[in-house]
């Protein structure tokens, strides 16, 4: 895990975003074709979740203030084992100005063409042909896209997409997103949304796994943040978020999950299969296990409540 997330700016995004797949991984994935770089959420009340069972972690009490992170980019994402691919490098250039795509990537994040995951942006894997994709391309040019905030202008956040194909077929998609800075605007939640853990619970039901782990700084004076996984299995979604957190002690981290404070997302999506698992072995750990809150404790509140959980746990 690095402090900050590398290619956030210029074209390299593509190939650092890869690059930190690799820690972790349970198989191999090659040939990445295309890539781009890049609402309001409610309120939420909050909820004290008390866990089943937690030797060693209690929950900490609401309204706590923590501080906003500078992103970075996870290297612990578990990716799935996938078939070796063919890559191959969009070729349309296209003059369409950086605004443009910018509004095209807000537009789609808000309905994605109507497709749920594991569709993107009208392509679902297993099914969508490369062309499928070529045609998405053609009209942006280079999908390299860097979000500007409506009002100020500035630089808000990035949005990278990657597609591996395999016989001329989408096989899988990875998506990643994340803050410019610790200054920007919550606008990035706001984009967001429809892909915040509770709307995606609330379309796709209970996870099939839900994993769960602070990180303790790399450095003096660095971040302190969580990383939380959705995961699943069958439908072949994994949703990851970073965000904020805070040192009890030398021993102890807590967080409350606001969706607004997240400084990170990436998604990885493939083809629904029965059977399918996506995330293996004990790392990261399950929520349960590293905060004594379960997944199905973690899902009514967030859904079926509209609460805010909040945790606290012995530091990895």
């Amino acid at each position: 895990m690095t402090d900050s997330p590398k290619g956030v700016a210029g074209d390299s995004g593509c190939t650092q975003f890869m690059a930190n797949l690799l820690a972790m991984m349970v198989g191999t994935m090659v040939g990445v074709a295309g890539c781009v770089r890049g609402l309001t959420p409610e309120e939420p009340t909050s909820l004290l979740v008390s866990p089943a069972s937690s030797p060693i972690n209690t929950l900490i009490p609401q309204n706590s203030e923590l501080p906003v992170q500078e992103p970075t980019h996870p290297t612990s994402i578990v990716s799935p084992v996938l078939p070796a691919t063919v890559s191959v490098e969009p070729t349309a250039v296209s003059a369409v100005k950086g605004e443009e795509r910018s509004q095209f990537a807000r537009d789609m994040l808000e309905d994605s063409k109507g497709c749920d995951l594991p569709c993107w942006w009208g392509i679902m894997p297993g099914d969508s042909p490369w062309q499928s994709v070529e045609g998405l391309i053609s009209p942006l040019g280079i999908f390299s896209v860097d979000i500007t905030h409506p009002l100020s202008g500035q630089m808000d956040y990035y949005l990278d997409v990657e597609f591996t194909q395999q016989d001329n077929t989408v096989t899988a998609i990875d998506v990643a997103s994340a803050l410019f800075s610790s200054t920007a605007t919550h606008k990035f939640a706001a984009d967001w949304d429809r892909y915040s853990w509770s709307q995606i619970m609330a379309r796709h039901g209970e996870p099939s796994q839900v994993r769960f782990e602070f990180r303790p700084p790399v450095e003096p004076n660095a971040p302190v943040y969580y990383q939380l996984w959705l995961v699943y299995d069958e439908r072949g979604i994994i949703a990851y978020y970073e965000g904020p957190a805070e040192g009890v002690d030398e021993r102890e981290m807590r967080t409350c999950l606001r969706f607004q404070d997240v400084s990170y997302i990436r998604l990885h999506l493939e083809a629904p299969q029965e059977s399918n698992v996506l995330m293996r072995g004990v790392y990261p750990l399950s929520m349960q296990a590293s905060t004594g809150v379960d997944k199905s404790s973690f899902y009514a509140a967030t859904v079926a409540s509209g609460q805010e959980v909040c945790v606290q746990a012995a530091t990895p």
